[in-house]
């Protein structure tokens, strides 16, 4: 996050890291996978206690979904919508 935020760094808000992944991704520097393009979110600097203690959801949907553990290998990300605010009315 230093190039995108480099005050914030990983504390930059979700639309700052959003924009970053794209970018990067778009630019030739993201991961190629069975998800398609995306970048790698590590965590694995926090350790198995504090994951498990302070981010259990995360580490569920990872081991569920993505089927790697956060604690050993970084979680394949790509941005995407976080919630739907309103939508069209006839």
């Amino acid at each position: 996050m230093e190039r995108y935020a480099p005050n914030a760094k990983d504390l930059a808000g979700r639309d700052v890291v959003a924009r970053s992944i794209m970018i990067e991704i778009r630019e030739g520097r993201g991961c190629d996978g069975p998800w398609g393009p995306h970048a790698k979110l590590k965590l694995d600097h926090l350790g198995k206690e504090v994951l498990e203690s302070r981010l259990p959801g995360i580490l569920e949907l990872s081991r569920t979904f993505a089927h790697v553990d956060p604690v050993k290998e970084p979680i394949p990300v790509i941005p995407t919508c976080h919630y739907m605010m309103g939508g069209i009315s006839d």
